[in-house]
């Protein structure tokens, strides 16, 4: 397993700490669940570098970034990796959530579209946000759909596929 670079970025307001695997490929940015922080990614993040460009977050509260009195709702977190892909030059990343961090990434994909090449969600059941348009996105991780790993726009009563499965 590869060692990473630690690294602090600027969120909105509170310092980020970053793991960072170097890799010349894809950019992806990892976002962890409610209770890990950027190293529980060790070991993909070890598999997929140096093929791709692999930075895992410490959520605000978590790990070693900063800890606020307050400001931990979802939309803060948007805030803080819209701001760290600025700080960090990542005009377009591949977000890869797991869990919490499945949430705050397809949350942020419907808010930034553009920041974001593709969304992994590592997670079981059915998120569903509303983008700033008001437009409903659900992400279904059921392992029995014949439909999973798919990101769907709801749109008059039906939906249509518009992220495919898998990174690559």
């Amino acid at each position: 397993m590869t060692e990473p670079i630690m690294k602090r970025a600027k969120g909105d307001g509170v310092e980020i700490q970053l793991a960072i695997w170097e890799g010349d490929g894809k950019q992806i940015l990892c976002v962890h669940g409610l209770t890990a922080n950027c190293r529980c990614w060790d070991v993909t993040a070890s598999a997929l570098a140096p093929r791709h460009l692999v930075l895992a977050m410490d959520l605000r509260g978590r790990g070693l970034s900063g800890k606020p009195p307050t400001g931990y709702s979802v939309e803060h977190h948007i805030q803080d990796i819209y701001y760290l892909m600025d700080d960090m030059g990542l005009e377009r990343a591949v977000l890869m959530g797991h869990s919490l961090g499945a949430f705050v990434s397809l949350a942020f994909a419907a808010q930034h579209p553009e920041r974001v090449e593709r969304l992994v969600l590592c997670h079981r059941g059915l998120l569903s946000i509303r983008s700033q348009g008001g437009e409903e996105w659900c992400a279904l991780q059921s392992p029995a759909s014949p439909h999973r790993g798919g990101v769907f726009k709801h749109k008059e009563g039906g939906a249509r596929r518009i992220l495919s499965k898998g990174l690559w």
